[in-house]
Parts: structure tokens; sequence; C-alpha cells
């Protein structure tokens, strides 16, 4: 079978592209054609010198766009035409006019209001002692700072945070609920609902209860001794900003450096500090009838009583973010601590009689496990409140 044979054609097209020529001509020639051809009257202000300025236009165009392209170009080199009754007047565009004024802010909102100043590209300067701004700039832009500050420069929403801290052992709160509801029994169900929780920590995180509820079981339990509120702390945040609480212990402890070089070994030791204990800090976000609430909790303890010169201490971190509404208590629980504790003692002398002084001898080791829970309230009405009345403490 003989084979095909293909043949390949090769088209080529040539592509013929038509342009209008161009004529170079300058401003005063080309306004002249225009006025003729657009049937338009066209004065040139004295201070244009317009037959200097060169254009280069097409040697063709209709009368029906002449108008627009000369309007265009003209504005491209920086001048423009104004009406005046039936007739156009053509002058170089002048900057407007600005001025300086001064922004007296009511509030503490600098950081929101110097960014909108670098955006609109104007000049400005913040006054910190009297917190308010040099402003320079034009009158359309001074009339719109105006509006845009009146709507920034407001009064942040405060809330106050108020933190609780107690402690309680696992081994005392067995069916403790159930036996305080017992034992009072005109509690209401809030109260009852909320004292199981909080010594039922674990299968309750993060589980909201009424104020009134909380405070009411909160009280029984410190009445029959099971919980130990190590400290009940409030802050106020702003909203939107970050806020921190801390109660810690800055303890020392022994560093050793050593350094070696080709003949000797040297030792060098100094001190440094460790913060040991609770931190709290996180972000509020005000929703009107509740907070967003970004919460990050370090809570840091000795792993042992003894003192070394270098403590060893046991961390344990939370980050929590969750919605709480106004005068609601946010329970966070499950969070341990181990105690050691070692005790020996001996009776002087006896203790050291050979072989016998081991019975006048005592020594133990004991641990202990706690539990650690931390109910956080929002306050949302703080402005009169400077500190915490003794019945707030009480509760």
């Amino acid at each position: 079978m003989k084979p095909k044979k293909i043949s390949l054609v090769v088209c080529l097209f040539s592509t013929v592209v038509l342009q209008a020529d161009s004529v170079n001509i300058d401003l005063n020639t080309f306004a002249n054609r225009v006025s003729k051809q657009a049937n338009k009257i066209i004065y040139i202000d004295e201070d244009v010198n317009a037959s200097n300025i060169s254009l280069y236009v097409p040697s063709f165009i209709n009368d029906k766009d002449i108008f627009s392209l000369f309007n265009k170009t003209i504005e491209k080199k920086g001048y423009r035409l104004k009406r005046l009754g039936l007739s156009y007047y053509l002058e170089k565009k002048r900057d407007p006019k600005k001025q300086t004024y001064l922004f007296n802010l009511k509030y503490d909102t600098s950081k929101d209001i110097t960014p909108l100043l670098a955006s609109m590209g104007v000049k400005h300067k913040y006054l910190q002692d009297s917190n308010s701004y040099i402003v320079t700039c034009t009158q359309k832009q001074y009339n719109k700072l105006h509006s845009y500050i009146s709507i920034l420069d407001r009064k942040v929403p405060q809330v106050k945070v108020k933190i609780m801290i107690f402690e309680y052992q696992d081994s005392s709160v067995r069916d403790i609920g159930v036996q305080i509801g017992t034992v009072y029994k005109d509690i209401s169900t809030a109260t009852q609902t909320a004292l199981n929780a909080i010594v039922s920590s674990v299968a309750t995180h993060g589980i909201s209860l009424s104020s009134t509820s909380f405070y009411s079981a909160i009280k029984l339990l410190q009445k029959e001794s099971v919980i130990d509120v190590k400290q009940y702390p409030y802050v106020i945040a702003k909203n939107n900003h970050i806020f921190k609480f801390e109660a810690v212990r800055n303890v020392p402890y022994l560093v050793t450096t050593t350094e070696t070089d080709s003949n000797t070994v040297k030792e060098q030791q100094s001190v440094e500090y460790k913060d040991v204990g609770l931190q709290i800090g996180g972000r509020l976000l005000d929703h009107g009838s509740y907070a967003t609430l970004n919460l990050n909790l370090i809570v840091q303890d000795f792993v042992n009583e003894e003192i070394t010169n270098t403590p060893q201490t046991y961390k344990r971190t939370l980050t929590n973010n969750t919605d709480i509404e106004y005068n609601k208590v946010l329970l966070i629980s499950g969070l341990k601590r181990l105690r050691q504790y070692k005790n020996d003692y001996s009776i002087p002398y006896l203790s050291n009689i050979p072989f016998l002084g081991k019975i006048f001898q005592y020594k133990t080791k004991n641990a202990e496990e706690v539990n650690i829970s931390i109910a956080i309230e929002l306050v949302k009405d703080v402005e009169a409140t400077a500190t915490l009345s003794t019945n707030e403490r009480s509760e």
C-alpha cells in the first residue's frame, strides 16, 4: 500500500494597521481648531503661554468628538475649561488652598485617628499633652475629617472583669452538692445547680451561671470550708483593648555559666528571677448584651515545697474564646496542681543513738491533688466604680 501524500499549505496573512496621521501643533492652534469645528468660544488665560505648549493630535477629528478630546488633553497638561455663560475659559489648575486646623479629641482615640489622617494623605502632628491634632488640609478635606473624627472620637465601652480563683481537694467534694442541698433545704434550684457545677468541675468546664446563684453557692461552700478562695481581683477592660492581671511571686534562682579557654575553666554564677503564680490576659469585644472574651491563662506552681537553687515549677496554660452574657458567671475548671509535702521530725539527742535512734525519727512524704477553678463575671456599667466594695468581696 502506497503511503498517502500529505501536503502542507501555509497561509500567510498580512495585517495592515490603519492609523490616522498625527500633527504637532501648539495649544493655541488646537484651541482655534476646536472653536471652529465645535462652534465654541474659548478664551485662553493670559498666564497660559499657549504658543509654547506642544501637542500631538490626529490630523482628522470629527466635529462630534473634538471638544471632548480637547478637554481631556488639556486636563492631562494641567489645565481646565471653565464655562462662563455660552463661552469657555481655559486656565491653569490651581491647587486648593490649604489651611491649618486644630482638632481637639475628647477621648483617647488617637490610635484610630492617626491611620485615618495618614490614609487621607494630609499633613498632621499629634500633640500628646493636649490630646489634639494639628492638620494642614483643604476645606474639602477638613469637612470630611470633621465628619469622620466625630464618629471615631467616642467613648469606648468599659467592662469590669471580676475574676475569682478558688481551690478545693477532690477528696472533700464527693457528694458535697447533695449534702449541702440536704442541710440547706431552702436553697433554690438555681443555687443547687451552681453548687453541683462548682464541685463537678471537669464535667462542667465552661458553663455559664447566673451571678446570684453562683455567689450563693460560693457562700455555702465557704461556710462548709469546702473551697478556699485564693484571690478575687477585678480589672477594667476597654472594648477591643488588651487587659492583664498577674498574681505572681518573683522567685530568685542561681544560674551557673561555664567559660572554657585553652588553659582555664571559669564558672560564674548569677541570679535570675522567675514569675510563679497566676497570669491572666485577654481581649474583650463588646456586642451590646454580651461580649466575646479571648482569654489567656497561665498557672505556674512549685513542684515541691523544698527550697533549691533551681526551683522546679509546673506550668499549665489555657486559651479560651467564648461569648459571655453580662452579669453571668463563666466557670473555667479542670486545672489541677500537685502539692508535695515532706516532714522530717526527730527528737534531739535520742534520734542520734545508733540503731535505736530511728525510733525517734519521723519522716513523711505526702502529695495531694488540688483543683483550681476560675470564675469570670462581666459587669458593664463601671463608670462610678473605683474599687470593689466590701459587699462585693464578701459575696
